[in-house]
């Protein structure tokens, strides 16, 4: 008969084995499928540092805000004007991008990620965010148009293979 000891020490190395097993399935598993922002927020970081020195920290978009009741029931005519997915954008402080990129083949993942890093890391070097106008809704999106095509124009300027 064996000692408790034994039987206690035999019990945790059964465990400790299981365990590792189990997280190295895991985390196999978790580099299929295409890449994520998390996987490519560093490499992503630097580059836009290399074109923009004082470009701000890349995170995470937050999904857009549920709809209201109101709104729902509005949505019911108008859904194709509603993305429950989160779009990229910057305060100046900090560039937010989408956490995936479910709906873009695995091969073009990392140039999408530098194209919406660059575009909002030149939004935020032109100064967009504070000089948004926030009194009238047309002036503002026809702003953001101008500065759409501005920010375009200028990495065209700058990478024109891109």
């Amino acid at each position: 008969m064996a000692a408790p000891e034994d039987v206690i020490a035999e019990g945790a190395l059964v465990a400790t084995r299981l365990a590792r097993e189990l997280w190295a399935r895991r985390t196999a598993g978790a580099t299929e499928g295409p890449p994520r922002l998390r996987d490519l927020r560093r490499r992503l970081e630097l580059f836009v540092a290399a074109v923009f020195p004082d470009a701000p920290e890349i995170g995470v978009a937050d999904p857009p805000a549920p709809l209201s009741l109101l709104a729902r029931l509005a949505r019911r005519r108008t859904s194709h004007l509603h993305s429950d997915t989160p779009l990229s954008s910057t305060d100046g402080a900090r560039i937010r991008l989408p956490a995936a990129l479910d709906a873009v083949p695995a091969a073009s993942v990392l140039g999408r990620y530098r194209l919406l890093a660059l575009e909002q890391a030149a939004r935020a070097a032109r100064g967009t965010p504070a000089s948004v106008p926030g009194d009238d809704p047309l002036l503002r999106d026809l702003y953001l148009l101008a500065e759409a095509v501005a920010v375009d124009a200028l990495l065209v300027r700058m990478f024109p293979r891109l």
